[in-house]
């Protein structure tokens, strides 16, 4: 259940990133990617362009201001991505209600 809010995250906050990305050629945006690895206490979800200058123009350089594509996906996502793990909290409770 966890795990599957996670990947919902992902693709939530890579949607949205991708939404936000400015865009010239589109290479950017087209470039996102996400990945869930882990188990336990110790899952996570890295969502990030794969484009090598996708860094510069997120944090800016001293010639351009900063677009923080990544971290307005993230922002914009965050009450949907607590709504996916409130979810699979309580199914969790759930199927353990249903196994007592």
């Amino acid at each position: 259940e966890l795990k599957d809010a996670l990947n919902r995250s992902a693709i939530t906050v890579q949607g949205r990133s991708m939404q936000n990305t400015p865009v010239l050629t589109g290479r950017l945006r087209s470039s996102h990617v996400f990945a869930v690895s882990g188990s336990g206490m110790g899952m996570q979800a890295v969502v990030y362009p794969t484009a090598n200058y996708g860094i510069f123009v997120h944090e800016g350089t001293r010639f351009m201001r900063a677009r923080p594509f990544l971290k307005d996906g993230l922002e914009s996502s965050a009450d949907e991505i607590q709504g996916y793990f409130q979810k699979a909290t309580q199914n969790v409770f759930d199927k353990i209600g249903r196994q007592t």
